[in-house]
């Protein structure tokens, strides 16, 4: 009985440490919709900065509903579902809001998001935070 007990409490232990938001949530609200074209990624195990001068092409990424479109040279390259959950990061103590793709993409942490600017970073060690900018 006590193992029942304890493995009762685990469970709601870690369903309440992962919300998933959906488009009614104060947090998300449409926020991401749209295309974001972006600036500049830095990170990495360098700690290098890189754009689209040093690329030599430009990237994008475009939320709808529930897909996401990864853009280069603004054709997809890729496509993928979402969700949007709080949870722990590796940048960060505090529960925050974390994009879960489907496909196997590294999920990302909403750094912040204001009207035109979008700043995600990698969830893993190493990883980048990229600068995104509204299309308008």
């Amino acid at each position: 009985m006590k193992n029942l007990i304890l493995i009762l409490i685990l469970f709601v232990i870690v369903a309440c440490s992962k919300q998933i938001l959906n488009s009614n949530s104060s947090v998300y609200n449409g926020q991401l919709d749209g295309k974001w074209n972006w600036r500049r990624s830095t990170g990495g195990f360098a700690g290098q900065t890189i754009t689209q001068e040093t690329l030599r092409y430009t990237m994008g990424i475009r939320f709808a509903a529930d897909s996401v479109y990864m853009l280069r040279n603004d054709s997809i390259k890729d496509r993928d579902q979402y969700t949007i959950s709080r949870g722990k990061s590796i940048i960060s103590p505090d529960s925050v809001n974390i994009i879960q793709y489907n496909a196997g993409h590294i999920n990302q942490v909403i750094v912040s998001v204001t009207a035109d600017t979008l700043v995600l970073a990698d969830n893993v060690n190493d990883g980048y935070t990229s600068v995104y900018v509204r299309d308008k």
